[in-house]
């Protein structure tokens, strides 16, 4: 069930959701789970600057219990050369605490691709490294069009474990990575878009302790995409 109400003359736009889960013995944690969702975005000064947040709940009683939220202010140039939005956003999601008999940890349930950084946090993190559970994370973007079919950015994430304690068996450290990402898409025609992206991730100590790995990670994407 999804309810949305905006308001064009206020820059206000609310949502809410509910899903009702169902699964088999795979997934024992979203059988029966309950989901809520609020979301929120407005844009309430004289100023281009706006702001994105919202907030999932999930109870499954002791199969799962957890939450998680994040915040997004951004500030746009419209007027300039290269229209360029620059982007925070600090994102949370629960981990489990092993102190516990209940299971706290944020089912991120059924990402999708939306933009550069969204739901995939980090080309080399968000898709090889973790998931959007025991996680949070810092980005800072900055976007630019140079010409109206080419968007080109740059992403800094910092990424900490909320609960170091059930990361790969237990960690002691919260340091989680670094990671930078640069990437350009060129609709070079109609129907074909060229996106480039390169991307260096700095393991953190939690990273070492888990896996003994402390040489940065590097990575290098040529995407083609037909839309028909």
């Amino acid at each position: 069930i999804n309810y949305q109400w905006s308001a064009p003359a206020a820059e206000l736009v609310v949502g809410a959701s509910y899903l009702s889960v169902k699964a088999n013995e795979l997934e024992p944690q979203r059988d029966g789970a309950d989901v809520w969702n609020l979301r929120l975005y407005t844009m309430p000064w004289d100023i281009p600057l706006s702001l994105d947040a919202e907030w999932v709940y999930e109870d499954n009683g002791q199969a799962l219990e957890a939450n998680a939220w994040y915040f997004q202010p951004y500030w746009t140039w419209d007027e300039t050369r290269w229209p360029t939005v620059l982007y925070y956003r600090y994102a949370y999601f629960e981990g489990d605490n092993p102190d516990t008999p209940a299971n706290e940890s944020y089912d991120p349930l059924f990402p999708g691709f939306y933009d550069w950084g969204s739901w995939w946090q980090g080309e080399i993190a968000g898709e090889y490294m973790i998931s959007n559970s025991n996680l949070k994370s810092h980005m800072l973007r900055l976007h630019t069009s140079p010409a109206e079919n080419i968007g080109t950015g740059l992403i800094y994430f910092d990424f900490t474990l909320d609960q170091p304690g059930s990361y790969n068996g237990g960690v002691l450290s919260d340091e989680l990575a670094q990671e930078i990402n640069w990437y350009m898409d060129w609709e070079f025609h109609r129907m074909f878009t060229l996106s480039l992206v390169l991307a260096r991730t700095e393991p953190g100590r939690a990273v070492e302790e888990a896996y003994g790995r402390t040489k940065p990670f590097k990575y290098a994407m040529v995407y083609l995409f037909f839309n028909y």
